[in-house]
């Protein structure tokens, strides 16, 4: 237990300084103006994610609790849990692509790239969320 703690915990730290490091060469990149466009995408990115009320969270208690302990495979109540959150989540993915592709007409056209930028990432990131999330539970 405490191995996959101090596991976690490194591989957390490792992520943090690669995102760090990642921020500051796009900033020096990209320049003042497109890095705050980009900080816009992953912004509204970010608030994007949180239309899923939930639900990942939700299938992170039911997968863990569905599991077995010491298991090497995943059991069938997990992969059920899976199942149905993945639909649900999908779901939730395209009706926030709709959304966002609604708002592509409204807004600027120094903002369009980060809608659009914002609209085709949203179901990937959704989906990346998921496998995390489900990964982590299932152990």
């Amino acid at each position: 237990m405490l191995r996959r703690i101090v596991g976690y915990g490194f591989s957390r730290s490792v992520m943090e300084a690669l995102l760090g490091l990642r921020g500051i060469a796009l900033a020096s990149l990209l320049g003042p103006e497109f890095f705050g466009l980009w900080s816009l995408f992953r912004l509204a990115l970010h608030y994007f994610g949180f239309i899923g009320f939930s639900l990942n969270r939700g299938m992170e208690v039911k997968v863990a609790a569905a599991g077995q302990p010491r298991s090497e495979s995943v059991s069938q109540g997990q992969t059920s849990w899976g199942q149905i959150t993945l639909g649900g989540s999908l779901a939730i993915g395209l009706l926030s692509t709709a959304v966002a592709l609604t708002g592509f007409w409204l807004v600027e056209d120094s903002a369009k790239p980060v809608v659009l930028a914002v609209t085709l990432i949203l179901i990937p990131e959704r989906l990346w969320r998921y496998a995390l999330t489900f990964t982590r539970a299932a152990g």
